[in-house]
């Protein structure tokens, strides 16, 4: 009999023992249920959005994109001099379109496609290299912390210099990692 055989039968054991030899009832009063923990549950609160949002897709060409965008604000905001942010990949074509009907936006890369390209660069870094566990892990660490505080030059650096010593053939994954980052400078927070 398996430990948790005893709670489907009501608390009741159909004998048996344990592995460890103890009998299979010791210890078991009542069915256990996450759902009857302690009286009535309160409702799960409501998560509150800071505010309104709209997404948009096109299969068209890219223009098309810049168009829908300034028509799901407009029907978002009637305030066009409203801050605006533009999350993206860091793709360049989402850069010169978010030109024209946001000129004054403020450009985040998205932290998924960032991290991606980097930790990428870094297991491969330090899979070329032979890093232990730790050392590759303390490397992640300290690249996720410089990037996620807007430390792209220290990230850089970082970068390069887990670049030495690393075999021509598996160079390719971090020289893309830093032009990657060299190129998104302006959309990496700070």
């Amino acid at each position: 009999m398996q430990p948790g055989t005893a709670r489907r039968h009501g608390g009741q054991s159909r004998g048996g023992l344990f592995p460890d030899g103890r009998p299979a009832h010791a210890g078991f009063r009542h069915n256990f249920s996450w759902s009857k923990r302690g009286g009535p549950r309160k409702p799960p609160r409501q998560r509150h959005r800071l505010s309104t949002r709209k997404y948009v897709a096109t299969f068209g060409p890219s223009p098309d994109i810049g168009v829908q965008v300034k028509a799901a604000a407009c029907e978002l905001d009637a305030d066009p001099a409203r801050p605006a942010v533009v999350l993206a990949d860091g793709a360049e074509w989402i850069k010169k379109e978010h030109q024209r009907p946001f000129p004054q936006a403020t450009g985040i890369v998205d932290w998924a496609h960032l991290w991606r390209e980097v930790r990428h660069a870094i297991l491969t870094a330090a899979r070329a290299k032979g890093l232990s566990e730790q050392a590759r892990d303390y490397q992640l660490f300290v690249q996720r912390t410089r990037l996620w505080l807007g430390s792209v030059d220290l990230a850089l650096q970082g970068l390069r210099d887990l670049a030495k010593d690393v075999p021509a053939e598996s160079l390719k994954p971090i020289q893309e990692a830093i032009r990657y980052l060299e190129h998104q400078r302006a959309w990496i927070g700070s």
